[in-house]
């Protein structure tokens, strides 16, 4: 998808400081007659943002949810081929307990592989500082690109009481890249052929009922694979 590449590629994330946050004054005199600091010298965000990269939402996508008791809910996407898919709330029984009515879960599968020559562990982010959303969790996790190179989306999207409808709108930042190395990160884009494309992607289907991931690493580092 050349549009995506174009417009969408991985950048780094110091070139996603919120608006917000841009426009904020280093001191607030608003409820002190001193100087109080503000968020614009948190030490805390200025740093989130040196490190990693930011991975926006490719393609709008709208969602329509059913009310609160009915797991049922649709989503089409502007490009028309986003692919997306649902786990079953059995394979995450006993997180949501009594809320497990309030999500639906959905893997959104992103058109972006990642590889990595070391074996480096990736924290895959939420972008909470774009916005606070009480209509989708994006769930975290660790990725290593050496052994598996996907950037599939995990949401739980909420059911509300009544029947609602939502967009994410290309460009919005989804993902936040965090190596957890101090090795300085250099990143290259790609356009590939479709026929290369779905070549890539048919190496990473599974070939392990459970634990794949585990079983292609060792695999990887056998000398005979």
């Amino acid at each position: 998808m050349p549009r995506v590449r174009e417009f969408f590629s991985f950048k780094k994330a110091n070139e996603f400081y919120p608006e917000w946050w841009k426009k904020l004054p280093k001191e607030n005199l608003d409820a002190n007659f001193y100087p109080a600091p503000t968020m614009k010298t948190c030490t805390g965000l200025i740093e989130h943002y040196q490190n990693g990269l930011i991975l926006q939402m490719w393609s709008d996508v709208m969602f329509e949810m059913e009310s609160y008791g009915n797991k049922n809910f649709k989503w089409q996407f502007a490009d028309e081929r986003t692919l997306a898919e649902e786990h079953n709330a059995s394979q995450y029984r006993g997180y949501l307990n009594d809320h497990t009515l309030d999500f639906s879960h959905i893997k959104i599968i992103s058109p972006w592989y990642v590889y990595c020559k070391e074996e480096i562990p990736f924290l895959f982010l939420d972008a909470p500082w774009h916005g606070m959303n009480d209509n989708y969790r994006m769930m975290p996790g660790t990725l290593d690109f050496k052994y598996q190179h996907s950037t599939n989306i995990n949401l739980f999207l909420r059911h509300k009481e009544q029947k609602n409808r939502f967009m994410i709108e290309a460009g919005t930042p989804i993902i936040h890249l965090v190596p957890l190395s101090e090795k300085k990160l250099i990143v290259h884009h790609h356009l590939i052929s479709e026929e290369e494309y779905f070549k890539k992607e048919k190496a990473s289907r599974p070939i392990k009922f459970i634990g794949d991931n585990i079983f292609s690493k060792k695999l990887s580092k056998c000398p005979f694979h």
